[in-house]
C-alpha cells in the first residue's frame, strides 16, 4: 500500500496542504521535504480532532519516522561535507532525536490525558523543526548544493523513505 507521501508525489510542487507557499523558492529534496512537513502537520491536526483514530496515529508515526530517518540517512551526511552547513546538520540531528524520542514515548503512554499533552508537545516540536529547516537550513543548503544535486538527493531520499516505511 502506498503511503500518503508516495500517493501525493503526482500532485506537483507547492500544492500540498500546509506548505504555506514556502516551497516556492526550494527545489528537489528541499521542496519535497517542505511539502511532507505540511502533510505531516495536516495529519497531526486531524488527529487532534479525532484522537481515538489509531490508524491515523499509525500513519503519522510512519510518515514522521520515515521522513526524519530518511533525512538522517540521505540528506544530512551530504550537508555535513560542507563547512558552512555542518553546524546546521548537527542542529538537525538534535531535533530529529527529540522528535523520535517523543514518538517512542507516545507509543508507551496509556493515559489519555498524558498522551494528549505529549502529542501537543510533538506537534509544537514538529512545527519548530519544520520552520527551522524551511527558513534557515533548506535555502542555505540549496544555495550551496545547487538544483542538480538537490534533484539527485530527492530520488535517493524517496527510495530510502519507502524502504524505511516498509520497516515501521
Amino acid at each position: 500500500m502506498a503511503t500518503r507521501t508516495e500517493s501525493s508525489e503526482s500532485r506537483g510542487p507547492g500544492r500540498r496542504k500546509g506548505t504555506k507557499g514556502r516551497t516556492d523558492d526550494l527545489a528537489g529534496i528541499f521542496e519535497r521535504l517542505a511539502e511532507q512537513h505540511g502533510e505531516i502537520l495536516a495529519l497531526m491536526k486531524a488527529f487532534q480532532k479525532d484522537p481515538d483514530d489509531e490508524d491515523l496515529w499509525d500513519e503519522i508515526r510512519e510518515e514522521l519516522l520515515s521522513h526524519e530517518r530518511g533525512e538522517l540517512r540521505e540528506l544530512y551526511p551530504v550537508l555535513r561535507q560542507h563547512a558552512e552547513l555542518a553546524e546546521m546538520a548537527d542542529d538537525h540531528d538534535d531535533d530529529a532525536a527529540e522528535l523520535e524520542d517523543l514518538v517512542l514515548r507516545l507509543d508507551e503512554v496509556d493515559e489519555t490525558d498524558e498522551f494528549a499533552s505529549l502529542f501537543a508537545e510533538l506537534v509544537d516540536a514538529v512545527m519548530r523543526h519544520a520552520d527551522d529547516e524551511e527558513t534557515r537550513i533548506f535555502p542555505k543548503a540549496l544555495e550551496v548544493l545547487g538544483d542538480d544535486e538537490a534533484q539527485e538527493l530527492e530520488e535517493r531520499y524517496l527510495e530510502t523513505q519507502r524502504e524505511l516505511s516498509s520497516q515501521l
